[in-house]
């Protein structure tokens, strides 16, 4: 049920995505807390960022540990549509600050976009690779 040996091609996707959160959690944070003690809409996405990155790396995490085929293909799969829908969270499909000169668009949003470019190529990489392995 288990692979005994795990290849480092087969945990790039996760990592990527630990990258993507450690980061958006620290070095890549969006805007801090107004003074009045509320956050900006950017701290939203940041939120859903971490979520996502999470959920898919326990999911890529069990893609490659696990030796079912099928398994491994909804995983990969699932990680490259995760991934580009975390691409277009920031600003696209959820608001951010006013200004594009802030934090969340001048450091937040280019990170998690590269991270999630990374993630997708890794995933489908794996995905393709796992569709020719029969």
């Amino acid at each position: 049920m288990f692979q005994k040996k795990i290849s480092l091609k087969a945990v790039m996707p996760a990592f990527f995505l630990l990258l993507l959160l450690l980061g958006t959690a620290t070095v890549f944070h969006p805007c801090d807390m107004k003074e009045d003690g509320t956050w900006m809409h950017c701290h939203d996405v940041q939120t859903a960022v971490i979520t996502g990155s999470i959920i898919l790396t326990v999911l890529l995490a069990a893609a490659a540990v696990i030796k079912n085929r099928w398994v491994k293909l909804i995983g990969y799969g699932v990680a490259v549509i995760g991934a580009a829908v975390m691409f277009f969270l920031p600003g696209d499909i959820m608001q951010m600050c006013m200004m594009h000169t802030m934090r969340c668009y001048a450091v937040m949003r280019p990170f998690v976009r590269i991270m999630c470019v990374l993630t997708a190529i890794s995933a489908a990489f794996l995905l393709i690779r796992t569709c020719k392995n029969k």
